[in-house]
């Protein structure tokens, strides 16, 4: 459930959320009522633009976030930005004059930026941002911009504690304005010099309320750790040294040529797995609108796929493994349908989360994940624009069913080796 919760003041005080299976819904506080706005949207950090009444999100799929706007009546959303893969983009929020978006973003090496950038150059598809402050490793938390527009506020652990820090618009300077204990988060600017803030005590997060200046320092966080090595200095040397000291050379027991497909064994599928997810990923990004062909790829692939062996069926989706019945229900079971690897077939079929599959997709190698991520997908998405989405239960004249090549029974024993 997304924590994140838009307001739109001209609708009575409703809601936009993400909750259930990442359903984006409307929740009417006056009346009580709730209406479903897009199914299985997987859209959160909800941030509403008073100004043209748009809903502003990020959307997570595959590993890749994406910037989307929503307009009235918030039915379907559109592309903004797709971040490149390994990068995040979270607390987004838009400036009171709806000119500008703020947002965290983090980076594959731990970086965390807090940036600004222009909301009409980004929905035309100017992506660049300005970095208003880099907290190193600390995340930003929660930044949200006051309501003229002067200043955002937020949270980090930049100091060691949970801190409110405020970015001043007109000075442009990142400013410290607190000095907690144990926390603070969440702020809430009151107008008056005062914050509305929750502090974090032992029986729990308290609302409370703080004044507030600009601080040059605060106070030294005392850690436990730091007191143990202090007073038992031999600690500082016990450590696992750097992975540079290692000789490797010397550890190489043979040199030849290496050549994986026919070192290839059932028990290889994760670095397999690995390999597909990395060209997967690269197709994610060029895939825009299409991502949830795509989804569809990942879903019958890694997170449901079987592989024919000689030994009969066995399991290399990761879904399955996380379920000790389905793991049995997959390869005995009668009533699932299992159907040789079709990649169009597979972009075409939805699928259920709330339950065990109705249909599975076996490939005969491992070799056949990488053919089928090999060309390039745009022609294929124009060809699948033209047909209809298929439930898991449809048939249709091309469906290849799996006739396994022995009648030998498939027992339930399931290991790290088999699958």
């Amino acid at each position: 459930m997304e924590e994140r919760i838009a307001a739109r003041p001209e609708m009575s005080a409703s809601l936009a959320r993400a909750v259930d299976w990442r359903d984006l819904r409307e929740f009417d506080l006056k009346t009580s009522r709730e209406r479903l706005l897009i199914h299985d949207a997987r859209i959160g950090d909800l941030a509403f633009d008073r100004t043209r009444h748009a809903l502003w999100g990020v959307r997570h799929l595959n590993g890749i976030s994406a910037i989307v706007v929503l307009e009235p009546p918030y039915r379907n959303w559109r592309l903004v930005w797709a971040l490149p893969y390994g990068s995040d983009v979270y607390d987004l929020d838009v400036a009171p004059d709806g000119r500008s978006l703020s947002a965290s973003f983090a980076e594959i090496s731990g970086r965390q930026t807090l940036r600004l950038f222009d909301a009409e150059a980004v929905a035309h598809g100017d992506t660049s941002t300005r970095v208003v402050h880099d907290f190193g490793s600390a995340i930003p938390s929660g930044f949200t911009w006051s309501p003229d527009g002067a200043a955002l506020w937020g949270s980090s652990y930049y100091t060691g504690v949970s801190n409110i820090w405020r970015y001043d618009v007109a000075a442009d300077s990142m400013d410290l304005m607190s000095n907690a204990e144990t926390g603070f988060f969440e702020p809430i600017e009151l107008g008056d010099g005062s914050l509305i803030v929750f502090r974090y005590t032992g029986a729990g997060f308290v609302p409370s309320i703080i004044n507030v200046t600009p601080l040059e320092d605060v106070s030294a966080i005392t850690f436990l750790g730091q007191q143990i090595v202090e007073k038992h200095p031999v600690l500082a040397t016990w450590n696992v040294g750097s992975p540079a000291s290692i000789p490797i050379e010397s550890m190489i027991t043979k040199k030849a040529p290496y050549q994986p497909l026919k070192r290839l064994r059932v028990e290889s599928v994760y670095p397999v797995v690995a390999g597909y997810m990395q060209r997967y990923g690269q197709r994610a990004m060029e895939a825009g609108a299409q991502i949830d062909l795509l989804a569809r790829l990942y879903w019958y692939t890694v997170e449901f796929g079987l592989i024919a062996t000689r030994d009969g069926l066995r399991i290399y989706g990761s879904g399955i493994l996380s379920s000790a019945g389905e793991s049995v229900y997959c390869l005995e079971d009668p009533r699932p349908r299992r159907l040789r690897f079709d990649l169009r077939r597979i972009m075409r079929t939805r699928y259920r989360i709330d339950d065990f599959q109705q249909l599975y997709f076996v490939i005969d190698d491992f070799q056949e994940l990488f053919d089928a991520t090999r060309p390039d997908f745009a022609p294929i998405y124009r060809e699948i624009a033209t047909l209809p989405d298929l439930e898991p239960t449809t048939r249709v004249d091309q469906d290849r069913e799996f006739v396994p090549w022995s009648r030998k029974k498939i027992g339930p024993r399931i290991s790290a080796a088999q699958v």
